[in-house]
């Protein structure tokens, strides 16, 4: 199970208020399109790399593939942070199962413990729940201040042109 955090808008949406926008340019002159999608843009890209650089930072390291798998992606669409599995049952962690044994061999010999004890010891508790990717998203909420207030500063900027 994968993870993902993803911010995105509805572009008829967009594509309608840049219309308004456009209409509004014509009216008074001033480039209110510019003004305001260019410092949302920029928002909407430093929100999700704030998740994806807190996401990072909080990846559990065993072999180092969960944090290797996490991707930024951008588009016109919005921006998306994913991770492959076992990123959901590691942040989320899981009820008592019996888990194949043979999955578990390289994290057992590497922290020399037998698996089957592993797989006995979650079958018995389960397995603890992290926190890491939700926990990025948490982390990236308390860097939102700051972001929202460089769009406002790039609205103000672009405004006094």
């Amino acid at each position: 199970m994968g993870l993902t955090f993803t911010m995105e808008w509805d572009a008829k949406s967009q594509e309608a208020l840049r219309r308004k926008l456009a209409v509004s340019r014509s009216k008074t002159g001033v480039g209110l399109p510019h003004v305001m999608t260019d410092p949302v843009d920029a928002f909407i890209y430093d929100l999700g790399h704030a998740v994806m650089r807190h996401a990072s930072d909080r990846s559990p390291v065993d072999t180092g593939k969960m944090k290797k798998s996490l991707r930024f992606t951008w588009g016109p669409w919005g921006a998306r942070v994913d991770a492959k599995k076992p990123a959901g049952w590691v942040d989320w962690g899981t009820k008592p199962h019996w888990p194949p044994v043979k999955a578990l061999q390289g994290w057992a010999r590497r922290h020399g413990i037998p698996a089957f004890l592993v797989a006995r010891k979650i079958a018995k508790d389960g397995t603890e729940r992290t926190d890491w990717f939700g926990g990025a998203i948490k982390d990236a909420q308390r860097d939102l201040p700051g972001i929202l207030r460089r769009a406002c500063a790039k609205i103000e900027s672009n405004w006094a042109r």
